[in-house]
């Protein structure tokens, strides 16, 4: 009998790392945890506070992207602060995503002295709605929102100076309002235009499938939080 073995590919985030393309690399630290199974899984019960996710992961001093799909569980003209992803230089926040109170998700890099931010339009979503986010700067030079594919007017962030984030906060950390975020990818990078309209294409289509995240838009380098069903982080090595 002739066996011949069938190369299966890979189809989930396990997959990948039985394949030697991903490495797990856990939380530092978490809250608002309730489920567990392949990892701790993002998802706040009413009496959480807050929801949030620590990992340790450096950003580099040049440039960096942010993208992710999210779900608030508040309306978009709530008039509050409301916070999805922080970049920290130890105990400094230097990245900064979230929605102002001026209801315009912001895309904000400082040196603890200048800031610049890229704003979008004032948002009136309903509470549970799903949209998709891509955060991109570059230290000295720009930063940029993208949300639900409409580009944001750049931010001039010249006088910027260049920070090195050692850690990533997604999530929560002090607002009381509980987002369902994920999957996430976190670059050291500034990714392409080109980059940016193919995520964001189809009312963000690519996040459903994690192959084809980690296919055509995971580069070696960059970190994948599933956080749907697996908290845990995933660092493409190959």
């Amino acid at each position: 009998m002739n066996r011949r073995r069938h190369n299966r590919q890979p189809r989930t985030v396990q997959d990948f790392v039985r394949a030697g393309v991903l490495r797990p690399v856990q939380p530092v630290s978490a809250s608002g945890y309730t489920a567990y199974g392949t990892g701790r899984e993002l998802r706040p019960t009413g009496a959480e506070a807050a929801s949030l996710l620590r990992v340790m992961y450096g950003l580099g001093s040049t440039a960096g992207t942010i993208a992710f799909r999210f779900v608030p569980q508040f309306a978009g003209n709530d008039n509050a602060t409301q916070r999805l992803f922080y970049g920290y230089v130890a105990a400094n926040d230097r990245v900064r995503f979230f929605k102002d109170t001026a209801n315009k998700i912001q895309c904000a890099i400082t040196d603890g002295t200048d800031t610049a931010s890229s704003l979008s339009a004032a948002q009136s979503w309903a509470s549970g709605t799903v949209h998709y986010v891509v955060g991109r700067w570059t230290w000295a030079a720009t930063a940029d929102v993208n949300l639900d594919g409409t580009n944001a007017t750049q931010g001039d962030a010249s006088a910027v100076a260049a920070q090195t984030c050692d850690s990533i906060y997604v999530g929560h950390a002090t607002t009381p309002a509980p987002t369902f975020v994920g999957p996430v990818i976190v670059s050291p990078t500034r990714k392409s235009d080109a980059w940016v309209a193919a995520i964001q294409a189809s009312s963000g289509a690519a996040y459903q499938s994690i192959p084809r995240l980690v296919r055509d838009f995971v580069a070696v380098g960059d970190l994948l939080l599933p956080l749907v069903d697996n908290s845990t982080a995933y660092l493409r090595v190959v």
